[in-house]
């Protein structure tokens, strides 16, 4: 297992992010009483599942989890993985430098993540990225580093760990 699980919304199964080989990941529904895997989605390089974890949705029919492109300069997206027959979707057409594991709001209108933008690789900021398409917005848009994510039950709340990035100037 690499990195964390989500459940369904039943609470009868898990996902998890597998590393099956040095080139290859897959993304792996459980059944909570033991047994029963089935693998749902793979992706060989150079693409491959991030190991920041997966995000099942409210309505059990979709996981989303960062993806990883180590063509060229490595890139990120968010992955959207039909939980009935595996087709793996990108939500947007926007490449980023890292996104990390994302949290559904509850009414399945789009996701929140922890995520650093391709052309401003210094600090990364918590974004909204509306479900199941659009253009993501940002959540917030100041000089600190943001790092994971959890939402409140009731969205009026989220908790992520922030690091403030102190710089000097000197003038001589």
């Amino acid at each position: 297992v690499s990195g964390s699980i989500s459940f369904a919304p039943d609470g009868e199964q898990f996902v998890y992010v597998k590393n099956v080989s040095p080139d290859e990941t897959a993304l792996i529904i459980a059944n909570l009483k033991g047994g029963e895997e089935r693998q749902l989605a793979v992706r060989k390089l150079p693409d491959l599942f991030s190991s920041t974890g997966p995000a099942w949705s409210p309505d059990g029919k979709t996981i989303v989890c960062s993806g990883v492109t180590r063509a060229g300069e490595r890139t990120s997206n968010l992955l959207a993985v039909s939980v009935a027959d595996g087709a793996v979707t990108e939500i947007t057409d926007q490449k980023w430098r890292n996104i990390e594991r994302p949290a559904w709001f509850n009414d399945g209108s789009g996701l929140a993540a922890a995520a650093m933008e391709l052309n401003k690789p210094e600090a990364g900021q918590i974004w909204f990225f509306p479900f199941p398409a659009g253009n993501p917005r940002s959540i917030t848009n100041d000089l600190n580093d943001y790092s994971g994510l959890s939402l409140t039950a009731d969205l009026k709340r989220l908790t992520t760990i922030q690091f403030e990035i102190r710089r000097k100037i000197y003038l001589q």
